[in-house]
């Protein structure tokens, strides 16, 4: 298993969020990205069980979408 240590990091949320709301996002390597099989156009799924967050590619929705995916991985 590989692991990154990495900074947490902030900004003001934008939108209909309160005056003083903060948004927090990481840097994820391209590397584990690509490893999944997803781009800058694919949608990341996240999972919290109350200790650890695990990421997984989203399951395609669009049915277009699913059989190229699936194309590209030999399938």
């Amino acid at each position: 298993m590989k692991q990154r240590i990495v900074k947490i990091m902030t900004r003001k949320a934008g939108g209909t969020a309160s005056k003083n709301a903060e948004k927090y996002s990481v840097n994820l390597p391209a590397g584990w990205l690509s490893a999944l099989g997803v781009s800058k156009d694919d949608w990341l799924e996240l999972s919290f069980d109350g200790e650890k967050i695990m990421i997984q590619a989203a399951a395609a929705t669009d049915l277009k979408q699913f059989r190229s995916k699936a194309q590209q991985q030999g399938h």
